[in-house]
Formats: C-alpha cells, structure tokens, sequence
C-alpha cells in the first residue's frame, strides 16, 4: 500500500489525517510528562517523538491552547490546591 493510499484510508476511517493523529498523540504523552515530572520542556519535546522545539511548541498550542510551561504551571496549581504533594 503507497503512503498516500494509506493516508487516504486512515482519515476516512478514522476521521483524523494520520499525521494529526501522531501529533494528538504526542501531546497527550507530553503532558502527562509535563503534569508528573520536572524535566524540562525541551526534553519532552525531543523523547515523545517531536524533532524540533518550535514545532512542539506551536502543536501543543494548537491542541491545548496554552504553552506547555503555562500546562505545568496549570496543572501543578491545580495540584497544590487539591493538597496533593508531588514527590
């Protein structure tokens, strides 16, 4: 199957163009990272799949709205006012 045979398949089954789908993907493993650990954002980038830090950056807006250090900050806030401690 040619790549764009299989480009064409995958958004039509799953109403997603397949390159989005990665991206969506990668965004959610990278906040998982961003809410559990302290690495740096740069580090995320690179270890869930993303092969340059302004393309991160720009697909995280995109899908999240905010940065991903305005993420942390959210979800880190959001923690200390639920009292949970992080280790």
């Amino acid at each position: 199957m040619s790549t764009t045979t299989f480009s064409r398949n995958f958004q039509r089954v799953t109403g997603n163009k397949f390159v989005e789908f990665g991206n969506r993907i990668r965004i959610s493993q990278a906040c998982s990272r961003l809410y559990s650990t302290d690495e740096q954002v740069s580090t995320i980038c690179f270890e869930v799949g993303f092969k340059n830090i302004a393309n991160f950056n720009r697909q995280f807006f995109k899908m999240k709205g905010m940065t991903p250090t305005d993420y942390r900050e959210l979800a880190q806030s959001e923690l200390l006012s639920k009292g949970v401690v992080r280790e």
